[in-house]
Parts: C-alpha cells; sequence; structure tokens
C-alpha cells in the first residue's frame, strides 16, 4: 500500500540475482532511492515520509550487500520537506546532498563521512553564500573523485534558474564560493548534471535560450578551480 525501496544483487556480473530484500520497511512512502559502492561497502539513500515529512534515509553493507546495517534518518530538519538525495562515495569517503527548505527558501544541504559511513558530519547549507542566495535551489548531483567533491544544482536568481557549482578539495571539509555556471540572463537553465575524472570536471544542463531547448557544456581542468566556456 505505499512505495518501498528494493535491493537485489548478483555476484556474477549480472548473470543471475539473489532474493528480494527490502531495504525501507516502513509504514510510509520511499521513493528517489540511490546507491553507491566502494570496495566492499554498499550504500543506499532515499526520502521517505513515515514522519508526516520528507526524511532522508540511509543504509550501509559492509559486505557487498550480503547484509545491511540499522537505518538511519540523516535530514536536517525533521519537520521540513527533505527530497531528491543524491550520494557518491570514493575511498572512505561518502558524500551526501539534497533538497530541503530553510528561511523561507529551498535549499540544498550537503554531509559527509570520512569513516566508510559509520559516522557524518554535521550538515552544511551550501546554496547559499553572501554573493549568491537564490529562491529555489533543486535537483543537486554529484561528482567525486579522490578528495575532490562536486556538487551542482539550479537555482531561481532574478525570476531565471541558473546552474551553480561549489567544490571541495580537502574530502568535503571546506568548499569554495560558489560558481554561477550557465550565466543565462534571458532563460531558464535547468536539470544539470556532473561527472569527473582525475582532474577533469564536466557539467551539462538544459538551457531554454535562445527561444529553444539547448544542451550546454562546461568543462574544468583544473579541479573545478576554473571553467572554459
Amino acid at each position: 500500500g505505499n512505495g518501498d525501496i528494493y535491493f537485489k544483487r548478483s555476484v556474477d556480473n549480472g548473470t543471475s540475482f539473489g532474493s528480494t530484500e527490502n531495504l525501507s520497511n516502513s509504514p510510509g512512502n520511499s521513493t528517489d532511492a540511490q546507491i553507491a559502492v566502494n570496495q566492499n561497502n554498499v550504500y543506499v539513500l532515499w526520502s521517505d515520509d513515515t514522519t508526516g515529512n520528507g526524511d532522508i534515509y540511509f543504509k550501509r553493507s559492509v559486505d557487498n550487500g550480503t547484509s545491511f546495517g540499522t537505518t538511519e534518518n540523516l535530514s536536517v530538519n525533521s519537520t521540513a520537506l527533505s527530497s531528491r538525495p543524491q550520494i557518491s562515495a570514493v575511498g572512505s569517503n561518502v558524500y551526501l546532498a539534497w533538497t530541503e527548505p530553510a528561511a523561507g527558501n529551498n535549499e540544498i544541504f550537503f554531509r559527509h563521512s570520512n569513516d566508510n559511513g559509520v559516522s557524518f558530519r554535521g550538515e552544511r547549507l551550501i546554496s547559499k553564500t553572501l554573493s549568491v542566495d537564490g529562491e529555489y535551489a533543486q535537483f543537486p548531483r554529484i561528482a567525486a573523485i579522490g578528495s575532490n567533491v562536486y556538487v551542482v544544482w539550479q537555482d531561481k536568481v532574478s525570476e531565471n534558474y541558473e546552474v551553480f557549482l561549489r567544490e571541495s578539495n580537502d574530502g568535503g571539509g571546506r568548499f569554495s564560493g560558489i560558481k554561477n555556471l550557465s550565466r543565462n540572463n534571458t532563460g531558464d537553465s535547468i536539470s544539470p548534471s556532473i561527472a569527473s575524472l582525475g582532474n577533469n570536471v564536466y557539467v551539462v544542463w538544459t538551457d531554454y535560450n535562445p527561444g529553444k531547448s539547448e544542451v550546454f557544456l562546461r568543462a574544468s581542468n583544473d579541479n573545478a578551480s576554473t571553467f572554459g566556456g
């Protein structure tokens, strides 16, 4: 009678799959499942409205998905709607981002673990700075490699959506200022995606300028310090 998050695994390269496991198993509606894998660790993230609003839940397995630990609520505000979670894992680092209201605006929040998901640092609001304060941040996406983690999202500024990025080069401890990658004042820039490899970071999005939908890309070759046109 409600949505749950299910998990199956294959140990023979997808030739066959084992039994189905219900990871959420809650009375509420569980949606937006995300998954990340690093070595023997499997991390699953989703949103759930059991408490009457959306919360972000996390489970991990340390034995390649054979068994999972307890469910943990990682949301910042248990009375606000937390939704659209994203996850990325590299080495012992696990990075999370999601959308949640704060002070009347929709914002992007970030948490990270440096011990394979055993514990998580406190939340961080990364979509708002002194120089950028949008109205409706949403659709975060994460990419990570080594100690570098990159978060992109869309946010409405001056009545139009733009694509923004922040990066951390120390495993999520500190973040740079917000970079506006789209810089399009005449149409909406939406639905960003991101990928990284080595020192290279690639961001693509949909843009409604001039007068029709196009796909744009910007690339960085220096860990997102600077971007080309």
